[in-house]
């Protein structure tokens, strides 16, 4: 919603820091009126300590790494901040951004990242660690809302090993420090799965929950253009779990996707340039191209390197070892979520491969340059994906400690 003012305030030449505070304040104040705020009992517990303590080390070190590279990485420096910068420093010339010139920078990215840190930039000033700041709030929210899903999915044991797992993995720090859409995207993705897994368990659901969750589809489009394909699988998984759940509404699901989706397309339709992924080409090309079989068995190694790559061994070694121990049995209550998370995945997944396939630039370049990143994308909502796999019993038999017991004293 930040972004979407600021964007409005952009166009319209409102770019004073007073103007932005009371935009946000009105902004704040029709939030919560219409979520009628109550303050939270908050409750200690030892997995939220844990998490928590496990999340302020990986943003220290995160903030370590800003430090050895205070611009992040090349995209962000290419892309996201350049955009940033004109949206900040542009004035009535902002829009010059989509010009063919740049065309490097991906003119046709959406918008939202910039926009937030413009936003950080009419506050602060220009500093180059507002964006970096605003990467590692982002990082740590995505753990814990990971925890937070799946602690009421699942448990608080499966929780605390599913955030602990996000944070140990092997490129989650660079990937906080780096500056890039792909954790903002990320967090938008495990928001969206995550409410309408909650809303499929829940007997009486409000519409709130639906709405939300097309919400965030909807602002995951509005991040990067993944998005797009993330909005349409989940739709279809939609579809698909209605059949054996009557509690799917997707048309509230729709009707909060509508807004940031309409944003998307008016900036798409009205300033972005074209995407270099689908440049005028013969249909006959991309044919070819998806009937290669180099091409798959060059996305399958890139594939598997990637996520040696991302997650690691450990991880990986971990997530092997409880999936033989401790899957358990589905539950009917837990069908239709583990149904919707499994195939919207596997679509999002299907639809990358596809991307790959038809793509116009050198496919080995292309796979080293973007492959680790889907990844990272889709990370957390594979974690909560396999923590849906997992019986909450067998792994609370597995990690509980047992006392031994006390000799008997000899008489």
């Amino acid at each position: 919603m930040c972004s979407c003012s600021h964007l409005l305030m952009v166009g319209l030449g409102l770019t004073g820091m007073w103007m932005s505070a009371i935009v946000d304040l009105m902004m704040c104040a029709a939030c919560l009126t219409v979520w009628r705020w109550r303050p939270i009992a908050w409750r200690w517990s030892i997995g939220g300590i844990v998490v928590g303590v496990g999340v302020l080390l990986s943003s220290a070190a995160m903030f370590q790494v800003h430090r050895a590279v205070p611009l992040g990485a090349w995209d962000a420096m290419a892309i996201w901040n350049l955009k940033a910068t004109f949206l900040y420093r542009g004035g009535p010339r902002w829009s010059a951004m989509f010009s063919d010139v740049l065309a490097s920078s991906h003119p046709d990215y959406p918008l939202l990242l910039p926009l937030n840190v413009a936003r950080l930039w009419r506050y602060a000033g220009y500093d180059w660690l507002a964006p970096a700041l605003l990467n590692i709030v982002v990082a740590a929210g995505l753990a814990m809302l990971l925890y937070s899903l799946v602690r009421q999915l699942r448990g608080t044991i499966l929780a605390i090993l599913a955030t602990l797992a996000l944070l140990g993995t092997r490129q989650w720090t660079d990937a906080g420090a780096s500056q890039l859409a792909d954790l903002p995207l990320g967090l938008y993705l495990l928001g969206s799965l995550g409410t309408a897994m909650l809303a499929l368990r829940k007997s009486a659901c409000p519409a709130g929950f639906w709405l939300l969750s097309g919400f965030l589809a909807g602002a995951a489009a509005w991040t990067k253009n993944e998005g797009w394909l993330f909005v349409i699988a989940l739709f279809a998984a939609l579809l698909a779990v209605r059949l054996i759940s009557p509690r799917v509404r997707w048309r509230s699901w729709l009707a909060g996707a509508a807004l940031p989706l309409l944003l998307v397309l008016i900036v798409k339709a009205s300033c972005a340039g074209r995407s270099d992924l689908f440049a005028a080409r013969a249909l006959s090309q991309m044919l070819d191209q998806a009937m290669d079989v180099q091409r798959y068995a060059m996305i399958g190694r890139a594939a598997a390197g990637a996520v040696v790559l991302v997650v690691g061994w450990p991880v990986l070694t971990g997530i092997a070892l409880a999936l033989l121990g401790a899957a358990g049995t589905t539950r009917t209550r837990d069908r239709a979520p583990q149904m919707l998370i499994a195939l919207t995945l596997f679509l999002v997944i299907l639809g990358y491969g596809a991307v790959y396939l038809i793509s116009p630039h050198d496919l080995a370049w292309h796979l080293h340059a973007s492959a680790h990143r889907l990844l990272l994308q889709l990370w957390p909502s594979v974690l909560l994906a396999v923590a849906m796999l997992l019986s909450p019993s067998r792994v609370k038999a597995a990690v509980r400690w047992k006392r031994p017991a006390r000799p008997v004293a000899a008489r």
